[in-house]
């Protein structure tokens, strides 16, 4: 059984393995290691990774980097998106309808572009609080 608990997936619950086009097959996890028990369709996972794309930074031409961290980033943000993604999956049952939905592309965009504003805003309060203390002196 699976719970989505406080990180944003609404307390969702119920079988992975149920929702459509989901193979109980394995399936290499290259980037973490190891693999998953599960093997889902392209079309759940790109509207989240192409989500990312809110964090790269573009440098002069044709020059890219990552402006956070991208793998904290889609720790922090995984449960909103996963919610997303998955919503439209139980509500469609259809794959090819989840992957050329625009707005849950757009979604997943505007859940991590609200994740960096957000981190970036803290530490703008947080770099304030130390030049005012600074200014103060001891």
């Amino acid at each position: 059984m699976v719970q989505r608990g406080a990180g944003g997936g609404g307390g969702i619950k119920g079988k992975f393995g149920k929702l459509t086009a989901i193979l109980n097959a394995p399936e290499t996890l290259y980037f973490k290691g190891g693999s998953a028990k599960y093997r889902m369709p392209e079309a759940y996972k790109y509207p989240i990774l192409s989500a990312l794309r809110a964090a790269v930074k573009v440098q002069g031409r044709g020059g890219a980097y990552w402006g956070t961290d991208p793998f904290a980033l889609l720790n922090a943000t995984g449960p909103q998106l996963t919610s997303v993604v998955g919503n439209s999956v139980r509500s469609t049952n259809n794959p090819n309808k989840v992957g050329k939905d625009v707005g849950i592309w757009s979604s997943c965009y505007l859940v991590v572009e609200s994740a960096i504003q957000s981190t970036m805003t803290q530490e703008s309060r947080e770099a304030d609080r130390g030049t005012r203390g600074a200014a103060r002196g001891p």
